[in-house]
């Protein structure tokens, strides 16, 4: 199959009857320095790229957005040669636990997988496995100023199973006339100040 048919035409899993671009929690926030629920952006997605070959630890420096069962979009500059990402993850909202906690005002009054198992929490996040990166053939990294065709496509090795959790976002054609606010989203900081 190729890229431009999925992109197209993004099939949800059999199970699940969920569109492309459509956030599935019940309460849509800002995520202008705001904390975000489990299922708000379900296209996210999380670039994991090995610290220390031999620790075998991973960690986020870049994002992307799934826009297919098997494409991630991301930045070109995100791909600099010998440091490409490892593994994607997706479904997830909070990198500081294991399973995200559907109730962000009040907390959960547990952790973990009996959190989940209780319903307070989303399942864990999937990590996928990357096959091939793309940059775009243009792409030149450039100190001090904004690079042109800063954009890459990553394949993943496996086919990812869409849920409320994990969705493709929609992809407006070449030619479309519509106009629609534009939201950036990440795993920054919520609070001013570095973290270290």
């Amino acid at each position: 199959c190729s890229l431009e048919s999925e992109i197209k035409h993004p099939q949800p899993s059999k199970a699940t009857a969920l569109q492309c671009g459509q956030a599935q929690s019940a309460q849509l926030r800002c995520v202008g320095c705001n904390s975000t629920s489990p299922g708000d952006w379900p296209w996210m997605a999380r670039l994991l790229y090995k610290e220390n070959i031999g620790q075998g630890s991973l960690v986020t420096s870049c994002g992307g957005v799934l826009v297919s069962s098997r494409h991630v979009i991301t930045a070109g500059h995100c791909l600099v040669a010998g440091q490409e990402p490892d593994r994607v993850a997706l479904g997830d909202s909070n990198i500081s636990t294991e399973f995200d906690c559907l109730d962000t005002e009040n907390g959960c009054r547990m952790a973990g997988r009996q959190c989940f198992e209780s319903g307070l929490c989303a399942p864990r996040h999937v990590e996928v496995p990357v096959r091939a990166v793309v940059k775009h053939p243009e792409y030149e990294p450039c100190e001090d100023c904004v690079p042109f065709y800063d954009i890459a496509v990553i394949v993943l090795d496996d086919l990812v199973r869409f849920s409320s959790f994990i969705q493709p976002v929609c992809l407006l054609s070449l030619h479309s006339d519509k106009a629609a606010p534009l939201v950036m989203t990440g795993w920054g900081n919520i609070q001013g100040g570095f973290s270290g």
